[in-house]
């Protein structure tokens, strides 16, 4: 896969499980200029938020996260 490692591990029990692990993490790019400006300004937004509006926000990825569940298969 281009973007996960695959590990594999083998427990006591006999079973073969393989996990699908995400890359590491690069180190994290100084931003300047306008890419700066914009990060602040877009963490100014989110801290200005209201509790109405963070409730709201918390419903609907509720809402969304229970819709994807359904068309997802776990498998152990």
């Amino acid at each position: 896969m281009k973007f996960a490692y695959l590990c594999q591990w083998k427990p006591l029990d006999g079973l073969n499980i393989i996990f699908i692990m995400a890359r590491p993490i690069k180190e994290t790019p100084i931003l300047t200029g306008a890419d700066a400006d914009r990060f602040i300004s877009e963490m100014e937004r989110v801290n200005s938020l209201s509790k109405e509006a963070r409730a709201a926000n918390r419903k609907k990825l509720s809402e969304e996260f229970k819709a994807a569940m359904k068309h997802i298969t776990l498998c152990l």
